[in-house]
């Protein structure tokens, strides 16, 4: 037995090198911490696309078994795909599956940055260690050389989706390419398999791997190991194994219509993608981009590398020249990597800050569907990014210079690699308990009869403050309990939709939809919509931590729980028309400006109200229109629309408009639904808008001192909420 393990760590002792260097890289990133499968602060602390993957994970444990593999409760009434979701299915399955005998809450996301970190330097060595002779004498310079992939800095960027940090995937594939030892059916069997189980993990990581995979078929094609047809029947069962478990995983449970979205064209890599490292480099100056999107396209490759790759070109020159060997033959996976580059380009081909030309691919095309399918086009950078280091690594170490010359420049440049990505090296990782909606005691009672939570409006991420609907979205996961917004990649919009008209309209008629055993929490200036369901005695309203709670009023130990429950308040309340507010401010100065959308639920007595007045919004605001107006003792003197542009004007101290004398420096901007979703009202540089959806209103006397301000969000509805003291 202690031969047998002997023999073992003797055989595989470079690989466990590789091992335990590529887990203290990993451990110097992200701490012990995150292996402790019950500790979920962590992640929750991230937020954004980190903390939406535990959020996902949990609605998925919670959710019931069903073929395809489907989970429920999130985005409600969405059903949506485990394989869509970035559960990462092929850990997710099986642990769903524990958890199912144990029902106990745990995270394993911790321990999937792990194991990309390992396999990711296991990979890279096995790819770089291929052409040795003596595979088990101690290779420092192919474990050297591997640690290079593991802080290769378009890996360690991309930790923010984190089943895109699989990108051993990728070189597993390269590795398959590479190798010349495995029997040609071996081979193109392992490239199925790779392919099944990528489509178990990512979408974009499994289009790069079938990408490789056609390369490893293309190649045995050409050097003539398999016929034509061997190479149709590899694909077609490559294909299809790949198609059945994408279906499995519910990738295509989703309408087609949200499977694609736009962007194609902005998501895109930047021909400066190598040397560009944007604010992540200590030596490098960030090069400028042509859009904002194009972090997608991060393909950085470190100045160790670069320096790497200098020396590599230079050698290979030198000594090729004197032997008189060079030699050109054809490669797949360089015809696959230089597709892949062109397509991460996107339509729009940039080069710093320039657009040097565009290729006319129109969204609505069928090529342009499948285009915005994946939309990030930059990410396929990765193949050709990881191909190019292969290839330097393979020129470098075959290079006849000294091996203490080779280790020597691999440390200095590592050292260098090391120092100069500092801040993609440093993670901010906070473990102190995430901050909850509500106060302890209401948090742990609140939910206890309901059967769902209805954040209103729904599919809204920010109802207090901006990304707060995850202060929700944490509780209900760790409860299984359905709540109506999520953070999906591919939303439904289509049940999306067809749930919130439904209730609208039940709301507009004074009725509840799909809430009767419910909680609804709302926002300040939305809270009206229920006013009328509320009159009709089936809400009691309350407050708690600035967020309104509607509860039915069959749900009585809640409401009880509730009124005795000291950081609970009752929240009176009654509606008023946009023309009412108008109308009581006639005698004042009314500024107006839209934000989004106002048009959409502006009734008939509104627009006949607005024309006596004087307005031109019954006639000119079309849907997502921008608009900025002045009200002044009852009658419009100033309006401006713009439809897809910003709209913006400034009024000086003491400037006259139609015999009306501004009283201070005044601001208006407006951004409809086509021009960016903004607006601002200003007196003397100050800001005075809730700058939410609707038309923002500011009431000031005739001295310019603030009377009052409101948001009307007409896109809902023509009334807004007045509480009552």
């Amino acid at each position: 037995m202690q031969l047998r393990v002997f023999n073992f760590f003797n055989t595989n002792k470079n690989q466990l090198i590789v091992v335990i260097l590529s887990f203290a890289v990993y451990l110097f990133r992200f701490g012990m911490k995150p292996l402790n499968i019950f500790e979920t602060n962590w992640i929750k602390n991230l937020g954004s696309d980190f903390g939406n993957e535990i959020t996902i994970w949990y609605y998925f444990l919670h959710s019931p078994w069903t073929f395809p593999f489907t989970f429920i409760g999130y985005d409600y009434p969405t059903i949506a795909g485990a394989g869509i979701s970035g559960s990462i299915p092929i850990i997710s399955i099986p642990l769903k599956a524990i958890y199912s005998i144990f029902h106990v809450n745990f995270q394993h996301l911790g321990w999937w940055f792990a194991l990309c970190y390992v396999l990711q330097g296991i990979l890279a060595y096995k790819i770089l260690n291929q052409n040795f002779e003596n595979k088990l004498k101690f290779n420092l310079n192919s474990i050297l050389a591997s640690l290079f992939f593991v802080m290769a800095p378009t890996f360690i960027f991309r930790w923010g989706h984190i089943d895109m940090n699989a990108h051993f995937l990728i070189l597993t594939g390269l590795y398959y390419y590479f190798n010349t030892e495995k029997t040609t059916a071996n081979c193109l069997f392992s490239c199925i398999f790779l392919s099944l189980i990528s489509a178990a993990v990512q979408q974009y990581l499994l289009l790069m791997v079938l990408g490789i995979s056609f390369a490893v078929g293309l190649q045995k094609l050409a050097l003539k190991k398999i016929n034509f047809s061997q190479f149709i029947i590899f694909l077609t069962t490559l294909l299809a194994g790949v198609f059945f478990v994408l279906y499995a995983l519910g990738n295509f449970i989703l309408p087609a219509t949200a499977l694609q979205n736009g962007g194609f064209g902005a998501y895109s890599a930047n021909l400066n993608t190598f040397w560009n490292p944007l604010n992540n480099s200590k030596i490098v100056n960030a090069q400028p981009l042509a859009f904002n999107e194009q972090y997608e396209g991060f393909g950085y490759l470190g100045i160790g590398f670069l320096i790497l790759a200098g020396i590599s070109a230079f050698g290979l020159i030198l000594f090729k020249t004197e032997r008189r060997k060079i030699k050109i033959s054809f490669s797949a996976i360089l015809v696959v990597s230089l597709l892949f580059f062109m397509y991460s380009l996107s339509k729009t081909i940039t080069f710093n800050n320039k657009i040097l030309f565009n290729i006319p691919i129109k969204d609505y095309t069928v090529l342009g569907i499948l285009c915005n399918s994946f939309r990030a086009s930059g990410r396929f950078i990765w193949v050709p990014y990881y191909v190019l280091m292969v290839g330097v690594f393979k020129v470098f170490l075959n290079l006849p210079l000294k091996q203490y010359i080779k280790t020597s420049l691999l440390l200095a440049l590592l050292a260098i690699q090391f120092y100069e990505l500092q801040s993609l090296f440093k993670l901010n990782i906070n473990h102190k308990a995430v901050e909850t909606a509500f106060p302890t005691e209401v948090e742990n009672n609140i939910y206890d009869e309901a059967e769902k939570l209805i954040m209103y409006p729904p599919y809204s991420w920010d109802y207090k403050t901006s990304g707060d609907f995850f202060k929700f979205a944490y509780h209900t996961s760790e409860l299984g309990l359905p709540i109506t917004t999520g953070y999906l990649a591919r939303p439904n919009y289509i049940a999306r939709n067809t749930w919130a008209n439904s209730f609208n309209a039940a709301l507009d008629s004074g009725k509840l939809f799909d809430a009767h055993n419910a909680i609804i929490v709302s926002t300040m200036t939305e809270i009206g919509r229920f006013d009328k369901v509320c009159k009709n005695g089936l809400l009691k309203s309350f407050v708690c931590n600035g967020y309104p709670i509607l509860v039915p009023t069959n749900l009585s130990k809640t409401i009880n729980f509730l009124e005795n429950n000291k950081d609970v308040k009752p929240l009176p309340f009654h509606t008023e028309f946009f023309s009412d507010f108008l109308k009581r401010h006639a005698q004042n100065i009314v500024l107006l400006a839209v934000s989004d959308e106002a048009q959409n639920h502006l009734t008939l007595p509104e627009k006949q109200y607005l024309t006596s007045i004087g307005s031109h919004i019954a006639d000119s605001l079309r849907y997502g229109c921008s608009y900025i107006g002045v009200i002044v003792k009852g009658k419009s003197i100033f309006e401006q629309f713009e439809n897809g542009k910003m709209v913006e004007h400034h009024f000086l101290l003491n400037q006259k408009l139609s015999d009306f004398k501004f009283p201070k420096n005044i601001y208006l901007m407006s951004k409809g639904t086509f021009a960016g979703i903004d607006c601002s009202i200003k007196i003397d540089e100050t800001e005075y808008t809730h700058r939410n959806q609707g038309f923002n209103c500011l009431a000031i006397d005739a001295n310019g001192n603030i009377v009052e301000k409101c948001v009307f969000n007409t896109y809902l509805s023509s009334e807004r909420a007045v509480f009552e003291k």
